[in-house]
């Protein structure tokens, strides 16, 4: 695999080839297909002069026509959330100078009339047939960027600007370690669309020829196991949240009528699976090797795995390793930060810090915030873990003050401001709390003003204002909130 290609030329160069490409419920997009998608999504965004494009949709074939499309036309896309409100998606479109959205006709209906003035709303038209590729379209797709969001430690979350270099260099990475390039597979993602590791994932898939399997809507546990039945699923990327409750669901899902032989792989992404249930997976798909490993957005995605031959080849070891992280990839350099110097000490804890071709361009308008993460060549993760004697990478604690909730980094003071702005809460704290099945759930305590405000209302008010799985699961009516000395309220008491 080059890394010199583009992400786009990944997807051309398969542009008469018939194979499957993407599934999602009866709709099925061979190759060929989606590269005219592609064409019909590139004579959408063609129209506009911005040079940032946003894009909102579900995860679909579409979705993925958009994605490659948009880098083929040498523009930098920033994928969002499908359920981001009217005004979350008035932010990403202000900091981003963006004056585009490509989305979808129902979607494009509901926001159009709440967008900023000249905004134009692209909605690629996948019906349209025999429509060709202009020779200018794609002269310019190595020019291509993304914008992902990150973690924030102001109420404002960070955008990561990545190069199609480091996805590329990622991809290889993921297939030399955790994939088997000679075997064709039929991969069922059912990770939300606007990530890094969904983002990856796609690339790697397209570049090997394999096809996508995506779910029709919302994570439904029957549909997941009835989907590996039905088409032979080999591989399964997911988060740890949604695999507990697969695990804990599990004698209800155990239907001998299906056959979960074909499940060779699970990729564990965003947020990490208990070792019960990692080990109850094992059951359930008596051939898939297992494969949790860490990553984060700076350095492009995935950054250390256990690979799934251990899990398959030598279960006495994986049950010694089954808290890791994993083995860096081939391409990240992993240095745990001990006073002051960048080491590889065995089993010593430091902050991880990365270095490699595949870190970050940097955080947009943010240069000092860039300056502070990437120092020496190394960025500074803000996480806490140590090597073992084996190399194998475990993570201690976080010391970003980040929550990961069903394989979403939230930010709490994002929500805290909007809480904050309810005329009745006289001020809040948002954490995350330990959850075993979301890894960390989302709690709000409040200090109201008065004894009239209740959870429904403020509940209420979130949901008007937040992507959904921001919304706190707990409202917590405190009469003081604890602080420092300094009068800043602390976190996680």
């Amino acid at each position: 695999m080059s890394v010199d290609d583009t992400v786009f030329s990944v997807l051309w160069d398969k542009r008469d080839d018939d194979g499957l490409a993407v599934v999602q419920g009866q709709r099925r997009v061979t190759y060929g297909e989606l590269c005219q998608l592609c064409v019909n999504s590139a004579h959408a965004i063609d129209r506009t002069p911005s040079s940032v494009v946003v894009l909102m949709m579900p995860s679909s074939p579409d979705y993925v026509a958009a994605l490659f499309a948009t880098l083929g036309l040498g523009r930098t896309i920033y994928p969002v959330s499908a359920d981001s409100t009217a005004a979350e998606l008035r932010s990403a479109l202000e900091r981003t100078g963006a004056s585009a959205v490509v989305t979808t006709r129902r979607l494009s209906d509901e926001y159009v009339s709440s967008l900023p003035s000249g905004t134009q709303v692209l909605v690629p038209d996948d019906r349209t047939k025999g429509q060709e590729a202009q020779p200018q379209f794609f002269a310019r797709a190595s020019q291509g960027r993304v914008y992902l969001n990150t973690s924030g430690s102001t109420s404002k979350h960070k955008i990561v600007e990545l190069s199609q270099r480091g996805l590329l260099i990622n991809a290889a990475d993921w297939i030399e370690i955790a994939l088997d390039p000679a075997r064709h597979g039929r991969v069922l993602v059912t990770l939300p669309a606007a990530t890094s590791f969904t983002t990856v994932v796609f690339v790697t898939c397209v570049r090997l020829g394999w096809t996508i399997h995506l779910p029709t809507g919302m994570f439904l546990l029957q549909e997941v196991v009835s989907t590996i039945h039905r088409e032979r699923i080999t591989h399964m990327i997911s988060i740890g949240s949604m695999l507990n409750l697969i695990s804990s669901e599990m004698s209800r899902l155990q239907d001998p009528k299906l056959d979960l032989t074909s499940l060779e792989f699970v990729g564990i992404g965003g947020n990490g699976a208990r070792a019960d249930t990692m080990r109850s997976l094992m059951r359930l798909f008596p051939n898939a090797g297992m494969s949790p490993g860490y990553g984060l957005t700076e350095a492009t995605c995935m950054v250390a795995t256990i690979p799934p031959r251990v899990s398959r080849e030598s279960p006495e070891l994986f049950e010694e390793k089954i808290g890791a992280a994993g083995l860096a990839f081939p391409s990240q350099v992993i240095r745990i930060l001990v006073d002051g110097e960048y080491t590889t000490l065995r089993n010593v804890v430091g902050e991880i810090c990365l270095g490699g071709p595949s870190l970050m361009v940097g955080y947009l308008d943010q240069p000092e915030v860039t300056a502070e993460t990437i120092r020496d060549g190394w960025l500074h993760t803000g996480d806490l873990g140590y090597l073992d004697k084996d190399g194998f990478l475990y993570i201690a604690g976080r010391r970003k003050n980040i929550i990961k909730s069903g394989g979403y980094t939230i930010y709490p003071e994002e929500i805290e401001q909007v809480l904050s702005a309810h005329p009745r809460v006289k001020e809040c704290i948002v954490r995350g709390v330990p959850d075993e099945e979301m890894d960390e759930k989302v709690v709000a305590d409040v200090r109201a003003e008065d004894a009239d405000v209740d959870t429904r209302e403020l509940r209420l008010w979130c949901r008007e204002r937040l992507t959904p799985y921001k919304v706190p699961s707990e409202f917590n009516f405190v009469a003081e909130l604890m602080k420092t000395k300094t009068e800043k309220v602390k976190r996680n008491v």
